[in-house]
């Protein structure tokens, strides 16, 4: 469900008549996705898939690639 709303919210970034609305929507997806990040920290080490997912890789996500993708998205609004 969420990749549906992903494509949606990416799609509505494609009109001016939109941004704003799908800026704001992927925002705060980005931020109901933290308590996800924080569980994945919690659990330790385990794999998805072939990948080995550590607390390590959890907090990165958490401190650098969120805001960076929250960042990224906000700074649409000037374009």
């Amino acid at each position: 469900m969420a990749g549906i709303v992903e494509i949606v919210l990416a799609i509505g970034l494609c009109f001016s008549a939109t941004r704003n609305w799908a800026i704001y929507g992927i925002i705060t997806m980005l931020i109901a996705f933290i308590p996800a990040h924080i569980y994945m920290i919690q659990l330790g080490n385990f794999k998805i898939g072939a990948f080995q997912m550590t607390p390590m890789i959890g907090w990165i996500r958490l401190l650098v690639l969120q805001p960076l993708l929250m960042a990224w998205a906000w700074s649409l609004k000037n374009i």
